[in-house]
C-alpha cells in the first residue's frame, strides 16, 4: 500500500469537522502557520482528508521532519492502540528521507518529488472509485435481462459516468440506451486490460455527444469523478445543448453547479416505469398524460359557484377568502360548514392549497398572541464540546419567520414542555407564510410550507418495512394533495418549508428504536436540496440533539416560559375585570409556575370563578375544560349528549347544575367519561418503555379500545368534546395533556404503582453509569436514569385520588423521587408527618454512596421542590428568608497556597493566620435567591453599598468590565497564538476551549465587538441570568448568573433580615476552610476522583443539586467545595504572599478583579484543586458562577431581627 493511501487510510476516522482544526492548531500552528494557512478545512470528511494529505505531502520535508508525519504525530493519540504500530510505521518513512536530507545522506534528493505523489493519488483514486466489471447488467430493482452486443463506433451518443458502487445501475442505464438504438461509452464494457486508465477515460468522454452522470450520494461523495461531470458541464454551461444528463438513481441531492441540471428520477420506480422515465426525458418529450386528468372539484350549479373562482370546482368560501386577501380586509374566519367543505376539496393550484391553510389555521382555538410569545436560540457547538452543547443566544423573537432569517441553518428544533404552544407556533408559521405568499408580487417565488405531524410515521401495513422519510413524505402529501405537484418536484424548488411536528411522538419500540428512526431523518435532513428549511418540533433535547451533526448542526429554538410581568399583562389583558383579583391570588405561590404559558393561562381564565377566585391545579384545570365542554354541548342540543345510552338523567342534572362534590368531580354513572379515561389509559399502555407522548391509533383499533357496544357513538362524542380528534383515520387526543389527564383519572381510580417502579441502585440500573458515560460525546450531558414514562400521570393523578397520601404512600415504595414530586404538587394535601418522613428519605437517597449518581440528583431535586429541611424558613421584617446550615472554622495558622508548579500565581506556599468564623455548608440555592427576588431586593438600593454596585443595580456599566476582561484575554492570545496549542498540550484548556479561542483570536474587531455584545447585553439586571433557564433554575441547584455586586447585595439583605453579619468569605478563609490545617490537595484527599465533585469529567454539563457527591465533602462537613459553581470570594486578585488588607478587602477598588474559587461544572480536574484562583471582573454574571455564605460571628451568639 503506497504512503498516500496509507495515510488516508489513518487519518480519515480522525478527520471530521469538529476535530480537524485542532489537530491542525497542535501540529502547525506557530513557526509553521504557513502551513495551517495553506489548508482550507471545508468539505465532507473524505475530501479534506484527500486534500490534506496531499497538501502536506507536497510540502515535502520541514526541517528533519516531513509535513505529514507532524500530523501524524499529533492525531495518533486518539487512535486505538491497535493503530499505534502503523502510525509509527508510516512517521518512520516519511521522517526518513527527511533526516537523510538534512544531513546531507545519499538519495535524499529523491525522496518525495510531487510528481510521484500525483500518481500515487491517481491510483489511490482508481483503486477507490472503480470497482471489478461484471458479467451482465440487470435492473438494480428486478430480474436480470438477455444482453445484446455493445454497438462499436468511434464516436458514440453517450459517455455514463459512474463510481464503483452503482455499477449495477450504469450497465442497466447503458442497456436501457443501446436497446433503444443509442450508442454509449462505459468502463466495465469498453475499458480493457493493458489499456491506460486515464487516456480511456479521457477518450470516451471526448468522443460522446453527452455525458450521463449517474447521481448517488457515493457518486457525490467521490472526488475523482467530479471531473467526468464537470468536463461536460463546461461544454454547456447553460444547458442549451443537454450535454450533462444527470439520471438520480439513490436517495442524494446535487450541490453546486450540479444543482442546477434537471435531472431523470428513478429512485422508487419499478423497471417499466424507469426504462420509460429514462428514454423518455433522454429524448426530450413532453410529459403530457397519455389521457384527460380528471375534474379535482365538486359539481357546483352557477348559482351557487364563488364569485371570483381560482378553478373550476373552488368551494364558494374558498373564492371569498381569495377575494377578501386582494382586497387587503381581515382574513374572515369560516365557519363551521364553509370549513368542513374548504377541508375536503381537493386543492388543485398552490393557491388553494395556501388558502386552505389560511382558512385552516385561523379558527379560534389555533389563535397566538406574540406578545407572549419568546423563543431563544441554542446554538450548538458540537459534540466534541466540554461546556455547554447548547449555548442559549441573548436575543429573543416572537415570530418564527425571523427565526428563520436570523438563524441560517437549514433545519431547526422548535423545543418545549408540552402545552407551551409548539405545535401552534408551527401552524402559525404556515398560516404566516400563506398570507405572505397570497400577497406577494411573484407568489412562486415565495417559501411553500407542508405540516406533518411526526406520530403518523409508521408502515402503511402491519409487518411491512418502515418507509424513508423522503418517500413517507412523498407519500403522505400525495394522499392528501394528489392534484398538486409531486412533493419530489417542489423540493427541487428549493422553497419549501417542512414543518414536522413532535419528532419526540415518532412511534417506536425502545431507545434503541428511536435511535434507528432519528438517525433516518438525520440522513433525511442531509439529503434536502440547498434551499429547504426544516423545522422539528420537541418536548425535550433528549429526544432532538441527535438530529444534529458537527458537519450539519441543528440550531434549537427554546420557547420560553412567561415572565411574571407578561403572566400579568395576559390575565389583565384577557379578563379586565378578574384578571387583575386572579394576578394579586398567584403572584410569589406555587401556583403560578403552573401557569407560565398561554395554553394554561386560558384554561385558568376560562374555569376562575365570578369573584376572581383561581383553581388551585392542573387536574382542576383540565376538569373545568371538560365540565365546560359537557355544558356546551348539552345547550346545544347534540343528540349524543340527551340523557340515554353516553349520559345518565343524573349525569345530566349535575352537569346543568351544576352540582359538584370537589373541584375534580365528573360524571361517572354513564359509560361516556369513563371510556374516556379507559382509552387514554390503554393508549399510554401501548407506548414504548420510557416514552412520554401521544399516541395514534387506527380508527378501528381505538373502536376496539372503547370497548362498549356504542364504541363509535363515544368516539364522536370525545370529538365533540374536542378532547379527541379523527384525522386521516387515526384517532388520538387533541393534546397530550389531555391524554395525560384523563389516563390520571383512570390510575387515581385504581391505582397501579408498579407501573412507577424504577430501579436506583448503582447496581441494578442497566446500562451502568459507566456504560452511559462510555457512550456519550464530549459535550453530551449525562441523561437521566432510564424512566417508565408513567410519570406525568402519576404527578397529575395525586390530586384526583381518593387519598392523596394512600397513593403517594404506595408510590413512595417504588419510585421514590416521583413520590417526591408527587407530593410537591401545590393541589395536593397530605399530612405533616408524611411530608417529614418523605423529605427525610429522599435526603437519604441524595447521600447515598451506594445509589447511581442520577437517582441521587433525582431524589435532591424532587428535595428542592418538597423543600429542604437542612435550611430554616424564617420570616424577617423584609420578607421570608432561608438559614443555610453552617460549618466553623477554628482559629489558627491554615497554609495558604501551592509550590506544585502548575500556575505562578498559586505560590509561594505560606501560613496566614486566621480569626474563627463560620461557612455555609453548600453553595446559596435557587430557593434562597427566589425569596431576596420576591422581597423587591433588586429594586431597594439600601442592599447596594457602594456607588460601583449602585451604578450596577441601576444598569450603568453592566457590560462593560466582562467585555474589557475578554479583550485583555484575547490580545494575550494575539501577542503570542502558540500558547492556545501549549495550553492544550499541557491539560489546561480543552480541545473545544483551544477551538473556540483560535476563533474568538482571528475575529476582526468588528466581528469581535458584536459577539461581546451579544454575550453581554447592557441595560438594567432584575434577575440572575440563568433564571429562567429550565438547566438551571432547579431550587436545589445552586444559583448562577450573578455578579459579585449581587452576591454582596444578598449577604446585606440576609443581614438585615437577621441581625447577623452575613458575607463573602475572604479566599483565605475559603481555601482554609476547604483544605483544612492539613491542607489538603482536594476538598476530599490528596487525589482527584471524577465521582466526587462536578466537573467536565463527570459529564454533566451543567450545575448539579448540592450535595449529590457525598464523597467530596470534607471531613468538616463542607459540600462541593471542590466542582458544580465557582464561589464568589471578598478579595480582589493580587499575586501571594496574602495580606487581609485594603488593597484586597476594600469594596470599593476601581476595576479591580474578584477572585472565584473552587471550580465549576466545566472545568478540568487541576482547577478543582483548593488552591486554584480563578478572577473575573466583578460584573460577570457566568452560568458557572455562584456564591458561599461566611457568617462572623456564628450566627448563635446572636438574636434574630424580628
Amino acid at each position: 500500500m503506497d504512503i498516500l493511501t496509507q495515510a488516508m487510510k489513518l487519518l480519515r476516522p480522525l478527520m471530521d469537522k469538529a476535530r480537524r482544526n485542532t489537530w491542525l492548531i497542535l501540529a502547525f500552528d506557530g513557526k509553521h502557520r504557513d502551513i495551517y494557512d495553506a489548508i482550507d478545512q471545508d468539505g465532507t470528511t473524505m475530501d479534506f482528508t484527500v486534500h490534506c494529505v496531499s497538501r502536506l505531502q507536497a510540502r515535502g520535508c520541514v526541517g528533519s521532519r516531513h509535513a505529514l508525519s507532524l500530523l501524524l504525530e499529533e492525531v495518533r493519540g486518539d487512535a486505538g492502540d491497535e493503530l499505534q504500530d502503523s502510525f509509527q510505521s508510516l512517521i518512520d518513512e516519511l521522517d526518513g528521507p527527511c533526516s537523510a536530507r538534512r544531513s546531507g545522506g545519499a538519495g535524499a534528493h529523491a525522496a518525495f518529488e510531487p510528481s510521484t505523489l500525483a500518481g500515487q493519488a491517481a491510483d489511490a483514486a482508481k483503486s477507490e472509485a472503480r470497482s471489478q466489471i461484471a458479467l451482465t447488467p440487470r435492473f438494480p430493482g428486478g430480474p436480470s435481462q438477455a444482453r445484446p452486443d455493445a454497438a462499436a463506433s468511434t464516436k458514440r451518443d453517450f459517455f455514463v459516468s459512474y463510481t464503483g458502487i452503482d455499477k449495477d445501475w450504469a450497465e442497466w442505464i447503458a442497456w436501457q440506451l443501446e436497446d433503444a438504438g443509442y450508442t454509449a461509452f462505459i468502463q466495465a464494457w469498453d475499458f480493457h486490460a493493458g489499456g491506460n486508465f486515464v487516456l480511456d477515460m479521457h477518450r470516451a468522454a471526448a468522443n460522446a455527444r453527452q455525458t450521463i452522470a449517474v447521481l448517488s450520494k457515493d457518486y457525490l461523495a467521490a472526488p475523482f469523478p467530479q471531473a467526468e461531470w464537470a468536463a461536460a458541464f463546461a461544454q454547456d454551461p447553460t444547458g442549451a445543448a443537454r450535454v450533462l444528463v444527470p439520471v438520480r438513481v439513490g436517495d442524494c441531492q446535487p450541490e453546486g453547479q450540479l444543482r442546477a441540471i434537471t435531472y431523470v428520477e428513478l429512485v422508487g420506480l419499478d423497471e417499466p416505469t424507469a426504462r420509460q422515465a429514462l428514454l423518455t426525458r433522454i429524448r426530450g418529450e413532453r410529459l403530457k398524460p397519455s389521457h384527460p386528468p380528471g375534474f379535482p372539484g365538486t359539481t357546483a350549479s352557477a348559482a351557487t359557484a364563488s364569485p371570483q373562482p381560482g378553478f373550476p370546482g373552488q368551494p364558494q368560501a374558498l373564492g371569498e377568502l381569495r377575494a377578501a386577501l386582494l382586497a387587503g380586509r381581515p382574513v374572515p374566519e369560516p365557519g363551521k360548514q364553509a370549513l368542513e367543505q374548504i377541508l375536503r376539496y381537493s386543492p388543485r393550484t398552490l393557491e388553494d392549497y395556501r388558502l386552505a391553510r389560511v382558512a385552516e389555521w385561523s379558527q379560534a382555538r389555533y389563535a397566538l398572541d406574540k406578545r407572549f410569545t419568546r423563543l431563544t436560540l441554542l446554538l450548538d457547538q458540537g459534540p466534541e464540546a466540554q461546556g455547554t452543547r447548547w449555548q442559549a443566544q441573548q436575543n429573543t423573537f416572537d415570530d418564527l419567520r425571523k427565526v428563520l432569517v436570523e438563524a441560517q441553518e437549514p433545519a431547526l428544533v422548535l423545543l418545549g414542555p408540552p402545552g407551551c404552544g409548539k405545535s401552534t407556533l408551527l401552524r402559525r408559521l404556515e398560516l404566516d407564510l400563506a398570507l405572505d405568499a397570497l400577497r406577494a408580487a411573484e407568489p412562486e417565488q415565495a417559501p411553500l410550507s407542508f405540516f406533518v405531524p411526526l406520530n403518523r410515521y409508521r408502515p402503511t401495513r402491519p409487518g411491512a418495512a418502515l418507509p424513508a422519510p423522503a418517500d413517507w413524505l412523498a407519500q403522505e402529501w400525495a394522499q392528501r394533495y394528489p392534484q398538486l405537484p409531486a412533493l419530489g418536484e417542489l423540493l427541487q424548488s428549493a422553497r419549501l418549508v417542512l414543518l414536522l411536528d413532535a419528532v419526540n411522538e415518532l412511534p417506536h419500540a425502545d431507545e434503541a428504536d428511536y435511535r434507528e428512526r432519528i438517525a433516518c431523518w438525520r440522513d433525511f435532513l442531509n439529503e434536502l436540496p440547498t434551499g429547504t428549511r426544516t423545522i422539528f418540533s420537541c418536548r425535550s433535547l433528549d429526544y432532538s440533539a441527535p438530529l444534529s451533526t458537527p458537519a450539519a448542526p441543528v440550531t434549537h429554538v427554546r420557547i420560553e416560559q412567561l415572565g411574571d410581568p407578561q403572566v400579568e399583562e395576559f390575565l389583565t389583558l384577557h379578563d379586565a375585570d378578574r384578571g387583575p383579583a386572579l394576578w394579586q391570588q398567584l403572584r410569589g405561590t406555587p401556583q403560578l409556575d403552573l401557569f407560565r404559558s398561554p395554553f394554561y393561562l386560558r384554561l385558568l381564565l376560562a374555569q376562575t370563578g365570578e369573584d376572581g377566585t383561581a383553581l388551585s391545579g392542573k387536574a382542576a384545570l383540565f376538569t373545568g375544560f371538560v365540565r365546560q365542554a359537557l355544558r356546551r354541548e348539552i345547550d346545544a342540543d347534540n343528540p349524543l349528549f340527551r340523557p340515554g345510552v353516553l349520559l345518565g338523567k343524573r349525569d345530566l342534572a349535575r352537569i346543568i347544575g351544576p352540582q359538584w362534590r370537589n373541584a375534580i368531580d365528573l360524571p361517572s354513572c354513564a359509560p361516556l367519561l369513563p371510556a374516556l379515561c379507559q382509552l387514554a389509559f390503554a393508549l399510554q399502555a401501548r407506548r414504548a418503555p420510557g416514552e412520554a407522548s401521544r399516541v395514534r391509533v387506527p380508527y378501528d383499533d381505538a373502536l376496539e379500545l372503547l370497548g362498549e357496544q356504542h364504541s363509535e357513538d363515544l368516539l364522536h362524542a370525545g370529538v365533540a368534546l374536542q378532547v379527541l380528534e379523527v384525522q386521516w383515520d387515526d384517532v388520538f387526543y387533541v393534546h397530550q395533556l389531555l391524554q395525560e389527564y384523563f389516563a390520571a383519572r383512570a390510575l387515581a381510580a385504581t391505582p397501579q404503582p408498579a407501573l412507577a417502579a424504577s430501579a436506583w441502585r448503582a447496581d441494578q440500573i442497566s446500562p451502568t453509569l459507566e456504560e452511559v458515560l462510555a457512550g456519550l460525546a464530549d459535550s453530551d450531558p449525562l441523561p437521566e436514569a432510564p424512566t417508565t414514562g408513567w410519570e406525568e400521570t402519576f404527578v397529575l393523578a395525586t390530586a384526583m385520588a381518593s387519598v392523596p397520601a394512600d397513593f403517594i404512600d404506595a408510590v413512595m415504595a417504588v419510585n421514590l423521587p416521583l413520590a417526591g414530586r408527587c407530593a410537591a404538587q401545590p393541589d395536593v394535601s397530605f399530612p405533616e408527618a408524611l411530608r417529614s418522613r418523605l423529605q427525610q428519605a429522599l435526603l437519604a437517597r441524595s447521600r447515598d454512596p451506594a445509589a447511581d449518581l442520577r437517582a441521587r440528583i433525582a431524589a435532591a431535586g424532587a428535595l428542592g421542590e418538597l423543600g429542604d429541611p437542612r435550611f430554616t424558613r424564617c420570616s424577617g421584617v423584609h420578607g421570608d428568608y432561608l438559614l443555610p446550615p453552617l460549618v466553623d472554622i477554628a482559629a489558627g495558622d491554615y497554609p495558604i497556597g501551592s509550590d506544585e508548579g502548575l500556575y505562578e500565581d498559586e505560590s509561594p506556599v505560606h501560613p496566614v493566620p486566621l480569626a474563627a468564623s463560620a461557612i455555609a455548608r453548600f453553595p446559596v440555592t435557587n430557593a434562597e435567591w427566589r425569596l431576596f427576588i420576591a422581597a423587591g431586593a433588586y429594586d431597594d438600593e439600601g442592599w447596594w453599598e457602594g456607588r460601583a454596585a449602585q451604578d450596577w443595580r441601576r444598569g450603568e456599566g453592566t457590560a462593560e468590565g466582562p467585555k474589557q476582561q475578554w479583550r485583555q484575554d484575547r490580545q494575550w492570545f494575539n501577542d503570542d497564538p502558540q500558547r492556545i496549542g501549549n495550553l492544550l498540550r499541557e491539560g489546561q484548556i480543552t480541545s473545544k476551549q483551544a477551538e473556540d479561542w483560535e476563533t474568538i483570536r482571528l475575529m476582526s474587531e468588528d466581528e469581535f465587538e458584536a459577539q461581546l455584545d451579544d454575550w453581554y447585553p447592557a441595560g438594567r439586571q432584575t434577575q440572575p441570568t440563568n433564571w429562567k433557564d429550565p438547566a438551571y433554575n432547579d431550587p436545589a441547584q445552586p444559583v448562577v448568573g450573578i455578579c459579585w455586586y449581587e452576591a454582596r447585595a444578598y449577604c446585606a439583605w440576609l443581614s438585615a433580615q437577621t441581625g447577623q453579619c452575613w458575607r463573602l468569605p475572604s479566599e483565605a478563609e475559603w481555601e482554609a476552610a476547604a483544605r483544612g490545617s492539613a491542607g489538603r490537595r482536594y476538598a476530599w484527599g490528596r487525589n482527584f476522583d471524577a465521582g466526587s465533585c462536578n466537573t467536565c469529567a463527570t459529564h454533566i454539563r451543567g450545575t448539579t443539586p448540592i450535595g449529590v457527591f457525598p464523597s467530596g465533602d470534607t471531613p468538616e462537613g463542607l459540600v462541593d467545595m471542590s466542582g458544580n459553581v465557582w464561589e464568589w470570594t471578598s478579595s480582589a486578585y493580587h499575586s501571594y504572599p496574602y495580606a487581609a488588607d485594603a488593597r484586597r478587602e476594600e469594596p470599593e477598588q476601581a476595576g479591580a478583579r474578584r477572585v472565584q474559587r473552587g471550580g465549576s461544572w466545566d472545568i478540568l480536574h487541576h482547577h478543582a484543586r483548593c488552591v486554584f484562583r480563578n478572577y473575573d471582573d466583578p460584573c460577570y454574571r457566568g452560568s458557572v458562577v455562584g456564591l458561599r455564605l461566611a457568617c462572623t460571628p456564628h450566627p448563635e451568639t446572636l438574636k434574630p431581627q424580628l
